[in-house]
Order: C-alpha cells, then sequence, then structure tokens
C-alpha cells in the first residue's frame, strides 16, 4: 500500500478482484518436453512443503494404500537442503467418538485436547531437508480409518510454518478424498492458512467436493487444484508430474 486509506477511502484485500488480475502463461504441459514420459520430475526450489495426507475412512483400504504410494514418490523427488526443499508432514483422519469430536471442535480454551488421541491428526515430521527419511515414513504409516478434520490439519499446519524459513515460499499440499467435518470451521482455518502460505489441493475421485475446494485453495485457483479423478490415477507418472509442477516451479528430470 503506498497510501494508507484517509477519510471514505478504502483499500480492497491483497486477494481482491479490485486489485488482482491473473493472465495466463507458460501453458504448455510440462510432458511435452519430457524426454521419456515414465520420467519423474523432481523438484530444486528454495520452499518449504508441508504434506498434509487425509487418511479418513472413505478412501477404503485400496485408496489409501494409492494416496500413501503417491505421497512416499512424490516426497522422495523433492530435493531436499538447506536452499533447496525442505518438507514436513502430516496425517490426518479425525476424532473417533461423539465425546472426541465434542473436544475437538470446542470453543472452550479450558477444555484439554490431545490433537493426535482425541482428533486424529498426526504431526509424522516436522520440517526437515531429509526428504528421503520422510518419503520412508510415509511407507510405515498405518491406515486411521476414521473421520475427515480438515479444519485442524489446517490449523496444524499454520503452526508448523512457525518452524519454517523467512526466506523461503511457503506451500501445503492437501491430498483428501471427501467432504470435512465442518465446512465452516474448515473455510476459517484455510483463509487463515492462505495468508501465510499457498495451499495446493489434490482431490481424488468423484465424491470430493470440488465446490467447497475451489474456495479452500490458494488463487489463480487453476494453478492450486488438481483433480485426479480416481486413486489409481495417482500412479500414473504424468499425473505426479502434474501435482509437482504445480508444487514446484523449479524442476529438473530424475532419471529414477
Amino acid at each position: 500500500i503506498a497510501e494508507a486509506p484517509t477519510g471514505t477511502g478504502s483499500c480492497p484485500w491483497y486477494w481482491s478482484w479490485e486489485r488482482v488480475n491473473f493472465k495466463w502463461c507458460s501453458t504448455w504441459s510440462c510432458r511435452s518436453m519430457m524426454p521419456n514420459p515414465n520420467l519423474l520430475l523432481k523438484c530444486q526450489e528454495e520452499v518449504d512443503i508441508i504434506v498434509l495426507l487425509d487418511g479418513s475412512g472413505s478412501l477404503g483400504s485400496d485408496g489409501w494404500k494409492l494416496s500413501q504410494h503417491f505421497t512416499e514418490i512424490f516426497i522422495k523427488s523433492l530435493e531436499g537442503g538447506d536452499e533447496l526443499v525442505k518438507v514436513a508432514l502430516l496425517l490426518f483422519s479425525g476424532p473417533r467418538t461423539w465425546a472426541a469430536l465434542q473436544k475437538c471442535y470446542s470453543s472452550d480454551p479450558s477444555v484439554e485436547v490431545d490433537i493426535e488421541a482425541d482428533c486424529g491428526v498426526t504431526r509424522v515430521r516436522e520440517f526437515t531437508n531429509d526428504t528421503a527419511a520422510v518419503a520412508e515414513a510415509v511407507a510405515g504409516l498405518e491406515w486411521p480409518a476414521a473421520t475427515t478434520a480438515t479444519s485442524i490439519a489446517l490449523a496444524q499446519a499454520e503452526q508448523m510454518l512457525q518452524h519454517g524459513r523467512e526466506d523461503a515460499k511457503s506451500k501445503v499440499v492437501v491430498i483428501t478424498d471427501g467432504w470435512p467435518m465442518s465446512q465452516y470451521a474448515t473455510r476459517l482455518a484455510a483463509n487463515r492458512l492462505k495468508s501465510k502460505a499457498e495451499i495446493l489441493w489434490v482431490p481424488v475421485g468423484a465424491n470430493a467436493p470440488m465446490h467447497l475446494i475451489e474456495e479452500l485453495a490458494s488463487l489463480p485457483k487453476e494453478d492450486h487444484i488438481v483433480k485426479v479423478n480416481a486413486f489409481i490415477d495417482l500412479a500414473i507418472p504424468a499425473k505426479i508430474n502434474d501435482i509437482m509442477a504445480s508444487a514446484c516451479s523449479k524442476l529438473d528430470f530424475s532419471s529414477e
């Protein structure tokens, strides 16, 4: 803001359409430049990435295994380093009982809540440049198979960003298949998080709430939503590369 508002003047919100005007650029697909369609892109950007992996029961066992495998490959394709990628991993499901649900969504600050035990949200790894170790940790995760506390996962990601780097970009990648338990709370959490990081959504399957996700994604939404039609598509190199290209702006080919 060059000049503060005075009198009846006002300053539109940073992302208001009164201030923002997007234009299409670099519209070609990365796959058109790949020497081999089965090669995977590797991220070589200085960026802090938090991966939020949905482990709710709606995935089904096959959906969980495919989501887990994709997340492992995705994180393995991030090149870690002090001036490259640092990654953190959060696994989220949700409360299993009514009593736990009331605790997790209570507005009473005196209520004691165990985010992992009560709310089903686990910080698997905080920020590290050892991306290989985080990828290995993904393979060892157990499927929580409970509800979907997306808002709590987003709030936890916001807290995790406190340990990120001031001079690096911050991005949050959310892999999910269904509706959050609270749309209202999820909107609030996403809006708070978007003021600190870009949120990239990877909605999977026919039941993913696309209209809601369009509200939750950072702008421009075309760059922050990568729709995956079915879980099996998460194993396709071209789809993995589409997601990587949306998460990272400096890419190279991996020969692995």
